[in-house]
């Protein structure tokens, strides 16, 4: 019996790792479609994170359970990868103000090869390219997009683009 408890709790473990690493690439995805640079979402989940640790002090001292050093580390992953998304969507979501249209001019186009594995065990490795334009909207600022082969083949460098933007419930630009 003490063997399936055992089995169970790192079921348990592994499956909260897999939520917060799919609750963290949601966030990622959210802060690719906006204008902010990454540390001031990051900086405000980290304030949440380390002002919210009082909180799991007297959860856990009420249980009886004992507070270190691990206690705290995982709070602070824990509470900062959910602070991080929670803000990243509470921008994209809540409602902000209208979407506008502005041009946007294709300042350049790249390429990244990256190797994939692929076949039984990872045994196979390919190349995989992704495609990427920078765009630079009326006020200087600049923007990475990922794009299809099929839009990258289409656009030229220097070339004007229609961009959909709007602002956020936070006030952070979001390109759609």
């Amino acid at each position: 019996m003490p063997f399936l408890i055992c089995i169970m709790k790192s079921f348990l473990l592994g499956l909260t790792v897999f939520l917060l690493l799919l609750i963290l690439v949601f966030g990622l995805v959210l802060l690719e479609h906006t204008i902010v640079d990454w540390w001031i979402p990051a900086c405000a989940a980290a304030f949440i994170a380390a002002a919210t640790i009082p909180i799991t002090v007297i959860i856990r001292r009420g249980k009886g359970l004992k507070t270190g050093i691990a206690t705290y580390l995982v709070h602070i992953v824990a509470t900062g990868v959910i602070a991080f998304t929670g803000i990243m969507a509470m921008n994209h979501f809540l409602p902000g103000t209208n979407e506008h249209h502005e041009d946007g001019i294709v300042v350049r186009k790249y390429t990244k090869q990256r190797t994939q594995s692929s076949g039984r065990r990872g045994r196979r490795l390919r190349k995989v390219t992704d495609y990427y334009i920078s765009v630079q909207l009326p006020d200087s600022t600049r923007m990475e997009q990922s794009v299809g082969i099929e839009r990258y083949n289409r656009i030229r460098s220097g070339a004007t683009i229609d961009l959909t933007v709007r602002t956020g419930f936070l006030g952070w630009r979001i390109v759609d």
